[in-house]
């Protein structure tokens, strides 16, 4: 599954507020913008919480 902001890498977390598939750098990049953004829970794809 391709990163949905880059759509270039391989998407290693999904975002549970935004249902979005994000890279690592990518989610890093979108999720420090603000404080309310970095409190979403993110998952591995397919898997647990790592957030």
């Amino acid at each position: 599954m391709l990163c949905e902001v880059c759509e270039q890498a391989l998407a290693h977390v999904t975002c549970t507020a935004d249902a979005a598939a994000l890279y690592l750098a990518c989610d890093r990049d979108i999720h420090s913008t603000n404080p309310f953004a970095s409190r979403h829970e993110r998952l591995p794809v397919g898997g647990h919480s790592i957030l």
